[in-house]
């Protein structure tokens, strides 16, 4: 094997192991929402409000969505273009 495919190799466990540990934190940030993680482990326990926790754990789950879809393109297990 020569340097190029060795390196691609690697960007591949790499991706792969970056989607497992983000599908790890989506999960994590799922079970906030359904009260099966407390929420005083979120956010330096600082959040009281409901609503407040609803929009930041929203975020949270968008922008890894977000991340988990660009890291799969990359990899190209997902169109990236129309």
């Amino acid at each position: 094997m020569n340097q190029i495919e060795l390196l691609q190799q690697k960007e591949k466990r790499f991706g792969r192991a970056l989607l497992i540990l983000s599908s790890l934190v989506l999960v994590f940030h799922i079970c906030v929402l359904f009260g099966l993680v407390p929420q005083e482990w979120v956010w330096a326990g600082k959040v009281q409000e409901q609503k407040t926790l609803l929009l930041l754990e929203t975020v949270s789950i968008s922008m890894n969505l977000l991340l988990m879809l660009v890291v799969a393109s990359k990899l190209k297990l997902v169109a990236a273009g129309m």
